[in-house]
């Protein structure tokens, strides 16, 4: 009943009995293309804004990170150690690209300011990573294969929000610098350690004068002395005292470090010719160790910021702002203090449906 009468009304309304045109007719006709026009256009622009946060956020940033804490690689093993782990998860099922990452937070120096800026270390000699950083890069914003050496390439964001440019150069300055000056410049407080110990070192060089004694074609030293002198050096080493005053402690305790040892009553210490005058040596560069002059060196060591050049600007948005800078490899792994031993921080993985 009520279906019929519907249809009876929706009929009266289209097909009018005075008029051909009906003003309701056209009204709601429009508001029903209106409707369907706006509902279209909406889920366009969102489909369209899904694939572009898609292709910023999940083309530029990794889709898995595997990362342990430094201080559980053993150094000697490093690179290797990273490589193997790279060389197993490529072998991985929708695995499309794996590439080390180091991450760190650094201070940038221009035109007479300093800012904050997180840093990432980019593997600049994958191929496969190589090209998907560049098509984060729109013609005239430079070149995003940016090989090796001191360079970077900016966000879009923290390039707009500092007014860096491409071919700008800027002083980059690693937040592990500043950790390792506090202490020195906690250490221009100490009192130097001729001032602390300056007799007992005296009569070390007086004891290994007198008991460090030739025995055929090598020196010899009673081993109670040794360990007395050595029990010595480790206390010293825990006092208050400079970093370069630490390092002759490190150094005379190779030096006294015995080549062979002989069971006997007393026991003695043997050390190739030439042991003491190296430890008579050592000991009196230590009585003449200008503190202040290594002070400066020690600070000028730690505080040397890099000459970084702005090469490219990246593609990126407010809402998925990425990385401030991306450097090569080396670059970030010299600013993090691992160049050395060539670790890294984390191991980055592309995959096919993230």
């Amino acid at each position: 009943m009520f279906n019929n009468f519907s249809t009876l009304l929706a009929l009266r309304y289209l097909n009018p009995v005075r008029t051909h045109v009906s003003v309701i007719t056209l009204i709601s006709l429009a508001g029903v293309a209106l409707g369907v026009m706006v509902l279209i256009v909406v889920l366009s622009v969102m489909d369209g804004f899904e694939d572009l946060i898609k292709s910023r956020v999940l083309g530029r940033e990794p889709h898995l990170i595997f990362q342990r804490p430094v201080e559980t690689i053993n150094p000697d093993l490093g690179e290797e150690e990273w490589r193997s782990q790279i060389e197993k998860l490529e072998k991985q099922e929708n695995v499309i690209n794996v590439y080390p990452l180091v991450h760190e937070y650094v201070f940038l120096s221009y035109n007479k300011q300093y800012i904050q800026a997180d840093v990432k270390g980019m593997d600049t000699t994958n191929p496969k990573t190589v090209e998907n950083f560049k098509k984060l890069v729109k013609p005239g914003n430079g070149d995003g294969d940016m090989g090796q050496g001191q360079v970077a390439a900016l966000s879009s964001v923290y390039a707009e929000m500092t007014g860096l440019t491409v071919g700008d150069t800027i002083e980059v300055i690693a937040t592990r610098n500043i950790q390792q000056l506090q202490p020195l410049m906690d250490q221009k407080d100490y009192t130097p350690l001729i001032e602390q110990k300056g007799a007992e070192i005296k009569d070390m060089m007086k004891q290994v004068n007198a008991n460090m004694v030739d025995f055929e074609d090598k020196e010899s030293m009673l081993n109670p002395i040794t360990q007395k002198i050595k029990e010595d050096l480790f206390a010293w080493k825990e006092l208050e005292i400079r970093v370069a005053e630490k390092r002759y402690m490190d150094e005379l305790l190779v030096l006294y470090k015995a080549e062979s040892f002989e069971e006997d009553v007393n026991g003695k210490n043997f050390y190739p010719k030439g042991r003491k005058a190296e430890l008579l040596a050592k000991y009196k560069e230590l009585l003449e160790l200008n503190v202040h002059k290594a002070d400066s060196e020690a600070i000028s060591d730690v505080v040397l910021p890099k000459d970084v050049k702005i090469v490219a600007i990246y593609q990126t948005d407010i809402y998925a702002p990425g990385a401030n800078m991306i450097v090569p490899l080396s670059l970030a792994q010299d600013i993090s203090g691992v160049a050395d031993t060539g670790m890294v921080t984390q191991i980055a993985v592309h995959v096919e449906d993230p």
